[in-house]
């Protein structure tokens, strides 16, 4: 996302998942082990606002998965 939506096409507004983006990334798609580590994924990958965020961006972050600048990031978009 970063690379070619912010970088190539100049785009500064915030990204939003899908409702249910992160669980299927974990229940059905099964790229991640769990919700925390889906949440983790979808941040650093340039997502600002996720859907369904349930608890998961405290547990990711608790655990190391989610870094203070993607979290930064977020917020900031």
């Amino acid at each position: 996302i970063g690379d070619i939506l912010r970088n190539e096409w100049g785009f500064q507004g915030a990204v939003v998942t899908d409702a249910g983006a992160g669980v299927a990334l974990h229940k059905e798609h099964r790229r991640v082990a769990d919700y925390p580590e889906a949440v983790a994924k979808e941040l650093a990958s340039g997502v600002d606002v996720i859907v369904d965020w349930e608890e998961g961006a405290e547990e990711a972050y608790a655990r190391g998965l989610l870094s203070e600048h993607d979290l930064d990031r977020a917020v900031l978009n």
